[in-house]
């Protein structure tokens, strides 16, 4: 079995990050959080980084999967349960996320292109790389990782003769609590995904760096989150950048290159395109890695395809009620389940910690 590099982690993870939350985020913060998103997005990336250390303290070390050494810690039926809980949270994720995709290219580009058409060719896309495996997906991550950051800070200097400046005084002006912890809370489902590493770490050699590197992954993709976030907040204001359906898209088409690239966005939207891919394949070779334990079966990639025909019809499923979708995003309901799930390791962690101590404990009695 081919191991990877803490290095890749970072890269993979940074990437996996700033995917969604580039499109699909920024709306949400500019109308929970209005000017405090900044806080928003560093209390989120705070509370993360608690909750992938013990992900990381539960999965360090091992050399075999958690799905199997997990059984040992919980017990297996109640091991059993949380897998199922993760499979589905990935399906509901992928679901959401391609299905958003879909909605965002009808409604920009493929104006005439039915949304299953665009959603099918993705995940068909996507299936592809995941069934190739683990492998393909760190080298596609390694390969589009320098183009991404390349694309992304060249934004930024052809944005600043755009923006409002004197706005900015609001970020240190506006304060409410309820609108902090409301967006924190977010903002936090959205960090706190890295701690689905615990299911591939076995799969790199970490050297005791692995929290530093997923440390260093949130920080990247926090950073990159917010400057884009601030540069809409001061083109746009928090009013009119929440009532926006994609505010960064509505940006991008602002930044010009002289004559032989008048507008940027296209070149940007298909890179960006790219990273989305990268999560929707890494999330669904992690589900498939997943349902295969539960089912029993020794090799995952004939339930690639399944679990992809699965996660299109949830995606079809979501997009006959776009509008019950919106509102069902911004519940808190949603956010809940996603960060019960993200607490997973934390329960493993408690509860291989006691055992430990209650194991010493009687040895010394």
């Amino acid at each position: 079995m081919k191991t990877f590099t803490t290095g890749q982690m970072m890269r993979f993870w940074m990437l996996y990050l700033i995917s969604a939350p580039f499109a699909f985020m920024i709306r949400s913060l500019l109308e929970k959080a209005d000017y405090q998103g900044w806080l928003s997005l560093a209390s989120a990336y705070a509370i993360s980084l608690g909750m992938i250390y013990f992900a990381v303290r539960v999965g360090e070390g091992q050399s075999e999967s958690w799905l199997i050494y997990g059984e040992r810690i919980v017990g297996k039926w109640l091991h059993r349960l949380f897998v199922a809980g993760i499979v589905y949270y990935i399906t509901f994720l992928n679901a959401l996320n391609v299905q958003n995709f879909s909605d965002f290219f009808g409604t920009v580009y493929l104006t005439d292109t039915p949304g299953w058409v665009v959603m099918l060719l993705f995940f068909f896309c996507t299936a592809v790389v995941a069934r190739s495996g683990l492998t393909a997906i760190m080298y596609m991550a390694d390969g589009f990782f320098l183009l991404v950051f390349v694309a992304i800070f060249a934004v930024i200097p052809l944005m600043l003769n755009k923006l409002n400046y004197p706005a900015a005084y609001g970020l240190l002006t506006h304060f409410d609590f309820s609108k902090w912890w409301k967006s924190t809370f977010y903002s936090t489902s959205w960090f706190a995904e890295m701690t689905l590493v615990l299911l591939i770490l076995h799969r790199f050699r970490t050297n005791g760096r692995s929290f530093r590197s997923m440390a260093l992954a949130g920080l990247g993709a926090f950073l990159s989150i917010l400057v884009y976030w601030l540069m809409c907040l001061l083109l746009f204001g928090p009013k009119l950048g929440s009532h926006l359906r994609y505010p960064l898209m509505d940006m991008l088409r602002f930044v010009q290159m002289g004559e032989i690239l008048e507008n940027l966005d296209p070149v940007l939207i298909s890179v960006w395109s790219t990273t989305l891919l990268i999560k929707t394949a890494g999330l669904l070779y992690i589900a498939t890695q997943s349902l295969a334990y539960l089912l029993g079966q020794k090799d995952a990639r004939p339930l690639t395809f399944v679990l992809a025909a699965l996660m299109l019809g949830f995606a079809l499923r979501l997009s006959y009620a776009p509008a019950e979708m919106i509102q069902v995003q911004g519940t808190s309901a949603l956010r809940v389940f996603f960060i019960s799930i993200c607490c997973i390791p934390l329960l493993y962690f408690i509860l291989r910690q006691s055992a430990s101590l209650f194991k010493r404990t009687n040895k010394k009695a």
